[in-house]
């Protein structure tokens, strides 16, 4: 059990690190999260 709370609060932190980093790459290329959607090619709405 401790395990699995142990990886889930790792991948929370990850997730959060990445959704930064994303945001300041996103941010320096002045690009909307709409128009990055549309570039991957998904909805940016999800």
């Amino acid at each position: 059990m401790v395990r699995l709370i142990s990886t889930t609060m790792k991948d929370d932190q990850l997730r959060k690190e990445f959704g930064a980093r994303l945001s300041q790459l996103r941010r320096q290329h002045k690009c909307s999260q709409k128009e990055l959607a549309q570039k991957l090619g998904v909805s940016f709405q999800y």
